[in-house]
């Protein structure tokens, strides 16, 4: 997506991109390696794709949700797996798709303009940095 985005953003003199990664790269998860592995990867190439891309006045950076309560999450998961993740934050409730769109919309705008190569955690408190 990085790749198809680029040159429409260069010819409008930048932009922004916001990717997609996961509090797992961070805190691991059993049985899922290979999740973890490719939302680390999602985290280096945001910072790769800033060290390029700023020179065109694009801004990368990344969204690092927790999990959240979807269907996918309740078809992974046991019943009570996803009520007893939300006891672990310090904003004790599931973690809605509503919750992300702040952060991202905040990322795209002018308002983070000089913000880039960083992954921003939102998770209601429950992994730090």
């Amino acid at each position: 997506m990085i790749r198809a985005a680029v040159p429409a953003l260069r010819e409008r003199g930048g932009g922004r991109i916001v990717n997609i990664a996961s509090v797992v790269s961070r805190t691991g998860a059993t049985g899922f390696a290979h999740y973890v592995a490719s939302k680390a990867a999602v985290e280096g190439l945001t910072r790769a794709a800033a060290r390029e891309l700023g020179r065109y006045r694009i801004g990368v950076n990344a969204v690092s949700p927790g999990l959240v309560d979807d269907t996918a999450s309740r078809e992974l998961n046991d019943p009570g797996y996803l009520a007893a993740m939300s006891q672990t934050r310090s904003i004790a409730r599931d973690m809605v798709p509503e919750d992300l769109v702040g952060a991202v919309l905040w990322l795209l705008s002018p308002a983070s303009g000089f913000v880039t190569g960083q992954t921003l955690i939102v998770d209601g408190g429950g992994v730090f940095g």
